[in-house]
């Protein structure tokens, strides 16, 4: 299955809020965001792996992918209280919208009172094998111009874009 693809028994009715119908859904940009997920319930009862995985799976189906870090810990003073959990910060790219609906999921899923999720950047690269190539062309051509003192023309700037990729070591 290919980075974002829906795997074949995915059913779009399951999602909150009629995501599949929103008209902004393939156009609006992706971030990078992180999500705090609970290891322990109210009760303080610790939610085991297979329980983690399942949450892991409906994130994946709405965002193509996640990456999981080590567990930290976190405090909070609610009513003069001392509230101490670990916590796992999962890192997820996708839409604004995609998120609203994970934080939405996670906080019915794990019965949470409060989920905290912020977006960790504006500028996400995500490079493939494919435009690779194309950077370090770019990046040659730039050098080039850098060495020789001389300003990069816009044209040339634009041209990067759609630069097409070639295996001609001469350019």
């Amino acid at each position: 299955m290919a980075y974002g693809e829906k795997p074949e028994n995915y059913e779009e009715e399951e999602i909150i809020g009629g995501l599949k119908d929103h008209p902004n859904t393939k156009t609006t940009m992706k971030y990078l965001w992180e999500i705090l997920v609970p290891t322990f319930n109210n009760e303080e009862k610790h939610f085991g792996l297979k329980y983690h995985k399942i949450w892991d799976e409906k994130v994946r189906n709405i965002s193509g992918g996640l990456t999981v870090l080590k567990t930290t810990k976190g405090q909070w003073i609610i009513d003069d209280k001392l509230f101490q959990d670990r916590m796992i910060p999962v890192r997820i790219y996708c839409t604004e919208l995609e998120i609203d609906l994970i934080i939405q999921i996670t906080m019915v899923y794990y019965h949470q009172e409060a989920i905290l999720c912020y977006r960790i950047s504006d500028l996400v690269k995500l490079v493939n094998k494919h435009s690779i190539e194309s950077i370090v062309i770019k990046h040659s051509i730039i050098n080039k111009f850098f060495e020789e003192g001389k300003e990069i023309p816009l044209e040339l700037t634009e041209k990067f874009i759609t630069f097409p990729l070639t295996d001609d070591p001469k350019i």
